[in-house]
């Protein structure tokens, strides 16, 4: 059934093809080391999402790996990672860009 599962999601990402572009913020968690399924564009920092996003992309890079990122060791830092970006958008503040090859730690 896992098997099945992940070769139906595996089918279904590489069939969708988003036809619009995000133009507000987006906070990207990523992994310190990267998987390398296929599907995933590991050479790019934004793992794709550059392509559909016009606004500001802020990174923070997670201890870990794509399994292991939403353990409880890095919890405290996703919510204050969250909790930081929202405070900045509240006051108009900038966010660190990972365009302007800034990344959020």
């Amino acid at each position: 059934m896992l098997k099945r599962t992940f070769t139906v999601n595996l089918q279904a990402a590489k069939r969708y093809h988003p036809n619009f572009t995000y133009s507000g913020k987006l906070l990207l968690f990523r992994a310190e080391r990267p998987e390398r399924w296929v599907g995933i564009k590991g050479l790019d920092a934004l793992h794709g999402w550059g392509d559909y996003v016009d606004g500001t992309i802020s990174v923070v890079i997670l201890p870990g790996d794509h399994s292991t990122i939403l353990d409880d060791a890095n919890q405290s830092v996703v919510v204050a990672s969250v909790v930081e970006h929202a405070r900045r958008l509240q006051r108009c503040e900038p966010i660190p860009s990972s365009r302007r090859l800034e990344l959020a730690l």
